[in-house]
């Protein structure tokens, strides 16, 4: 059997399997705590937490990762406790534990595990060039539609306990598909060059990600409030998860001609777009009169969330020494979750609060500006780096 085909068949399994699981457990999760007696607060003092967390743990990941390259072994370890985690917390009966158990699954592990799989994909491709990244994540976007779509339904006939019992399941095949993926070659530290370069890079990327950042927050405000956002404007939760399913599906040929296309220094070219495409879609959500425009909006954000997702990882791949490349992935979307996170909850609620479409129009605008200032000046910085440098 062709090495490209069959390690191509088990990403694509793993990225279907466990999209659907995390879009299982994430959104309805919340609705379950309230279920059995959390308050609004108390949900809100676990996400805090739980995203503080997740810095550390994805740091001590990519750190691990890329000194041993021992992906399945750690993605084992990793979906072996969600398994157990998530079919433990029906039963737990102490509050206490439960909110630790929820902490590390839901920010620490389960919301931002994703990005192992990108890398693993995006490190096995120096050996495999023919393994293909857009294609197999566009089939994870599917997932994420379906699962939401198809739980919702579910979740109504048998209760809460459809949404643990698919969540197992899920992750249990995420992971025999892993175990049957091989680990990347050992990636060689950085030479010579690489090393002298290292301060200007890391300028770069501070610059980079705190761009990243700002965008995020954006994007992040409208899909943390989109459900509410479709209620005030007279539709119910059908129209969410209607919503959910319609991105999913756009998410796929997005990846797949974008896995193809967004290569190398010219990705960044894709991220000024994106930043045109989010600064439009989210312009249109603020101010829209009426559900269809606001779906509109919704799936050019979707577009926007592909965009970034290859765009970063073709950043960490063309600027980023091989040595650090796990480390650095999981810095972006550990920051970008947690502060992003918690900056747009915050932003958000303000906003929604004032009842102001235009003062939200407003705002989003100016994050995306920010945005795109901060990712010319750390590209022109470098560029004129390089060029004093010869």
């Amino acid at each position: 059997m062709d090495a490209h085909g069959r390690i191509n068949r088990l990403l694509r399994v793993i990225q279907f399997t466990y999209l659907s699981a995390l879009a299982s457990f994430i959104n309805y999760l919340v609705l379950y705590l309230n279920d059995i007696g959390f308050s609004e607060l108390y949900i809100g003092v676990i996400h805090a937490v739980g995203a503080g967390m997740m810095l550390i743990i994805q740091m001590v990941l990519g750190k691990i990762l890329d000194r041993k390259q021992c992906f399945r072994q750690v993605v084992a370890a990793v979906l072996g406790f969600c398994i157990l985690g998530v079919a433990a917390m029906p039963f737990v009966k102490s509050w206490l534990f439960l909110e630790l158990v929820i902490i590390i699954l839901l920010y620490a592990i389960i919301k931002q595990f994703g990005n192992v799989f990108d890398l693993w994909t995006y490190q096995l491709k120096t050996e495999y060039p023919e393994v293909t990244y857009g294609s197999t994540r566009g089939i994870g976007s599917i997932g994420e539609g379906v699962a939401t779509f198809a739980l919702g339904y579910l979740i109504a006939w048998f209760g809460f306990g459809a949404m643990f019992a698919v969540t197992v399941v899920l992750l249990a095949l995420a992971l025999l598909a892993a175990m049957q993926m091989p680990n990347p070659a050992r990636q060689q530290a950085a030479d010579t060059e690489d090393k002298n370069w290292r301060a200007v890079l890391n300028r770069q990327l501070v610059l980079y990600l705190i761009s990243f950042l700002v965008m995020k927050i954006a994007v992040t405000l409208i899909s943390t409030f989109c459900s509410l956002m479709v209620q005030r404007l007279g539709g119910g939760s059908e129209w969410y998860g209607f919503i959910i399913l319609l991105c999913g599906i756009t998410e796929l040929p997005v990846f797949i001609w974008l896995g193809r296309s967004c290569k190398g220094p010219k990705a960044q070219l894709w991220y000024k777009l994106c930043i045109l495409i989010g600064l439009t879609g989210s312009v249109m959500d603020a101010l829209a009169p009426n559900i269809p425009i606001f779906v509109v909006g919704r799936v050019l954000l979707t577009v926007v969330y592909v965009i970034y997702t290859v765009a970063n990882l073709e950043y960490v791949r063309t600027y980023v020494s091989p040595a650090y490349q796990g480390q650095v992935m999981l810095l972006i979307g550990a920051v970008s979750s947690s502060i992003g996170y918690m900056a747009s909850s915050l932003l958000g609620g303000y906003l929604l609060e004032l009842d102001d479409q235009v003062v939200m129009a407003v705002v989003m605008a100016l994050l995306f500006a920010v945005s795109w200032i901060l990712h010319s000046i750390a590209f022109h910085a470098y560029a004129f780096h390089k060029r004093r440098n010869g």
